[in-house]
């Protein structure tokens, strides 16, 4: 507001950079009508607003999970936090709380493995870290998922590039023609999914997932 007898302008409410960075006020000055002509001047104000630190850097979830296997070789980066802070020019800061098996950069928030997870295996493991613009400090737990990494399965072999099969044009519907684990002596239970690629005609033909 500005005072008519003084000039003065006062701020009357606060005054955010985030939401202004800039202000123009637009000021007429009246001479009070004592001459028989009003004389005026209008002129502009304008006003530049500081960028303080004054708000706390958020991360981007309230808390982060991880699924790892124990084999996973030492010093693998596995994932990454990150945070903002709506102040400007403000440098992020990254810490981890003292643990012997995670480590972060301090500035780019990547997560890495520093020791083995073997003696983790079907455990969770949560730690602290902390993000600092500085002034402010803001925090978030990390859970980390430890499992044994599964035996490799045998590759699926076929003994032939190409199999063959006759059948007479009057087969009935429903029809069983051939059983392709048999056929190609594979074991059903090492498949998790079996179909036939169709190319551009409608093949005749369907395949029993089971």
């Amino acid at each position: 507001s500005i005072d008519p007898l003084t000039g003065q302008i006062d701020c009357i409410k606060s005054i955010d950079y985030e939401e202004y960075s800039s202000i123009e006020l637009h000021i007429i000055v009246l001479d009070q009508g004592l001459q028989i002509q009003f004389q005026s001047i209008c002129t502009t104000l304008h006003i530049t607003i500081n960028d303080i630190n004054d708000n706390t850097p958020q991360f981007s979830s309230d808390d982060y999970f991880f699924n790892l296997f124990s084999d996973m070789p030492r010093y693998s980066i596995f994932g990454q936090i990150s945070a903002i802070d709506i102040d400007k020019n403000n440098e992020l800061i990254y810490s981890i709380n003292p643990n012997p098996y995670v480590t972060i950069n301090t500035h780019t928030g990547h997560l890495r493995l520093k020791y083995s997870l073997h003696r983790l295996i079907d455990q969770i493991l949560n730690v602290t870290v902390q993000v600092s613009d500085g002034l402010h400090q803001n925090q978030t737990i990390i859970f980390i998922s430890v499992k044994s990494f599964p035996d490799a399965q045998q590759p699926i072999l076929l003994s032939e590039p190409a199999y063959g099969l006759t059948i007479n044009e009057s087969l009935s519907v429903d029809s069983i023609i051939i059983n392709a684990y048999r056929r190609f002596q594979i074991l059903s239970s090492t498949i998790d999914f079996i179909e036939i690629i169709h190319d551009e005609i409608k093949s005749p033909f369907s395949i029993d997932q089971q």
